[in-house]
């Protein structure tokens, strides 16, 4: 799921500086591929049981929004911070500007000393993703990158590195749905994802390699 979700994280829905605080986030329906009037989704994956997610009216994930805090306006740009516990991270980091998501920051709780960094246009769309690790001894190294690429402003492709020098390339189907997922060592796909979809154009099977991996149970407003 965090591989779907980077393909389209945080659209800020607000425009000018936002009095009320619930109508932006970084846990946005587009964060989960999902579009409309989405009230709450029950996600199923095999092997792994299900998680129940709730949106408000602006589209924003409640349980994400109850654990936020504002901390501080820096010069027009908005600051938050999430701390309850290792499913948004204790320090996971949100910068806004003029209700647009511009950058957030965190460090993964299962591995000390390791933060990823998100970047994004003024537009919301994400520009690239990097995992970082932090040591005394090391100082800082890059995990893993991905750089997302775009076509007449829709994202079509991700191109992946990792620090062990494997490099890959993720093919993106109308700006939100991985299809194919290559290893540059080899000519062909390793998975190919294919989806059936709801009459609101949201998917709610996920298949890959011709195995149903995810499903969904989507309730609308």
């Amino acid at each position: 799921m965090l591989l779907i979700g980077l393909l389209s994280l945080g659209l800020a829905v607000a425009q000018g500086t936002p009095q009320n605080y619930e109508n932006i986030g970084s846990r946005t329906l587009s964060h989960y591929t999902l579009t409309g009037k989405v009230k709450q989704v029950k996600e199923c994956m095999e092997y792994w049981g299900c998680e129940v997610m709730s949106f408000n009216e602006y589209g924003i994930e409640t349980k994400y929004l109850k654990s936020r805090k504002f901390i501080k306006d820096e010069q027009g740009i908005l600051i938050f911070e999430t701390t309850s516990g290792p499913e948004y991270s204790p320090n996971l980091k949100e910068y806004f500007q003029d209700g647009h998501l511009l950058r957030t920051e965190g460090i993964d709780v299962a591995n000390p000393g390791q933060t990823y960094v998100n970047d994004y246009v003024y537009s919301g769309d994400l520009l690239k993703s990097v995992d970082y690790k932090i040591s005394s001894k090391e100082g800082e190294r890059v995990l893993r990158s991905d750089i997302m690429v775009y076509t007449n402003g829709i994202l079509n492709m991700i191109e992946t590195s990792a620090e062990d020098g494997s490099k890959g390339r993720l093919i993106i189907d109308q700006g939100r749905f991985l299809t194919k997922k290559f290893d540059f060592r080899y000519p062909n796909p390793i998975e190919t994802y294919t989806y059936t979809f709801d009459d609101k154009g949201n998917w709610i099977k996920q298949i890959i390699d011709g195995e149903l991996e995810i499903t969904r149970e989507i309730t609308y407003y």
